[in-house]
């Protein structure tokens, strides 16, 4: 297939349709792979009518990155088919390239490496610090991650996002010669546990903690502050879950205890499925051991890529 058959232009609203592959087919074989990596329930439970969200996601992405000239069609010359599109936003003088798809029956013929150095002449033109992308780990993103890469995007993080169920999924039993109480706190309570802190970014934990959906607590051991969790709910399509936010603890043995609680918080308030999102690296190892042990066993991985524009 000639690659100069194609033609690289602004997109315009009416290039996206429900009919196109490119908004829903495009992606079935990522959410298959979901369905295999999480298991029926959870998956029900988490992306049943993703081809709604998807569409919604894709089409909002592209109008409003096209207002700033910042969303490209590619365009099949010889039938006029759209055939890819990609747009990407703007944050801290980084540009973040969104969702973006090539036609099914288009892939494999450097269609992909074209849009990617689009959007990365682009983000030249407008002086961008670096770029940033992020994709699947499995299966189904092989092509895209090995697409990035060729047009010189560098691994520059990798995360988690687990998933639990709370009703059939059992939490292993906890033994401990210490009397440990827990306390729901306050922002101005947290700020005072100094010593949970070590390098983390407290603007960070103060922007988790000041969501009026935040539920937080403390472990105590006597009077000393072993861990401090906290969780929020979510809502999908009128579905409540219970996401971790946040974790800190003086050992793992009271960070265990901890999510314990934060569980049983859950349920008590009806909430049947919870997830957290880690990122992957072997300084937390133990941390992601800590979740697998409480019971989060599936999970889906993706990697942040980064290119230096300067």
């Amino acid at each position: 297939m000639d690659i100069d058959r194609f033609i690289v232009r602004h997109f315009l609203p009416s290039d996206f349709s429900a009919e196109s592959p490119i908004t829903v087919n495009a992606w079935e074989s990522i959410f298959s792979g979901f369905r295999s990596q999480l298991g029926e329930e959870i998956y029900s439970f988490f992306y049943d009518g993703w081809e709604k969200r998807k569409f919604d996601e894709f089409g909002n992405s592209m109008l409003e990155s096209s207002q700033d000239g910042n969303a490209f069609s590619i365009i099949d010359s010889q039938n006029g088919t759209v055939v890819a599109m990609g747009s990407f936003c703007i944050r801290d003088g980084s540009g973040i390239i969104e969702s973006n798809a090539v036609h099914p029956d288009y892939r494999g013929h450097g269609i992909g490496t074209v849009l990617y150095r689009t959007l990365l002449e682009k983000m030249n033109a407008l002086s961008l610090r670096d770029a940033l992308v992020t994709t699947g780990l499995d299966d189904a993103h092989t092509g895209a991650r090995k697409t990035y890469e060729r047009v010189g995007f560098q691994p520059f993080s990798k995360q988690s996002v687990y998933f639990r169920n709370n009703e059939i999924t059992a939490f292993p039993a906890l033994t401990e010669n210490k009397v440990y109480t827990f306390q729901r706190i306050s922002d101005p309570i947290l700020f005072s546990l100094e010593n949970l802190f070590g390098g983390m970014d407290k603007t960070v934990i103060h922007n988790i903690i000041e969501n009026p959906h935040s539920i937080t607590y403390v472990l105590l051991c006597g009077e000393k502050p072993m861990c401090v969790g906290s969780w929020h709910i979510g809502s999908l399509q009128k579905k409540q879950y219970g996401q971790i936010d946040l974790l800190l603890w003086d050992d793992a043995f009271s960070a265990m205890h901890m999510q314990k609680h934060l569980l049983q918080d859950m349920l008590s308030r009806n909430i049947r499925f919870s997830k957290t999102s880690l990122t992957l690296k072997d300084a937390n190892t133990e941390e992601r051991k800590m979740y697998e042990n409480a019971g989060f066993l599936h999970s889906i991985s993706s990697v942040t890529y980064k290119m230096n524009l300067r």
